[in-house]
């Protein structure tokens, strides 16, 4: 693993067309690190609040609040060649 300026992670994704490149570049890889953060500690509906995704050496924060349609992660999620490695897992499968 090389060092990197801290500027250069993590990469802000905040569109459709963001998520879906980084969704693409990630089928090749062997492994994706996933963590979601949600508001599930209130009274009122939880929804996703942040995704934040390790693939290769890359770090993406992914804004669901910002993108309309996340279901591209499902390409990376359903995938049985890609092994999934999260963070606090049994909350992100709720």
């Amino acid at each position: 693993m090389s060092l990197r300026a801290i500027d250069e992670i993590p990469k802000i994704l905040t569109s459709s067309d963001d998520l879906e490149k980084v969704i693409e570049d990630s089928l090749s890889n062997r492994y994706v690190s996933i963590d979601i953060e949600g508001n599930g500690f209130f009274r009122y509906p939880e929804f996703v609040c942040l995704i934040q995704l390790c693939v290769g050496e890359d770090i993406y924060l992914v804004d669901p609040l910002a993108i309309d349609d996340i279901s591209a992660l499902g390409k990376v999620l359903a995938n049985d060649k890609i092994i999934k490695i999260l963070h606090a897992g049994d909350y992100d499968i709720r």
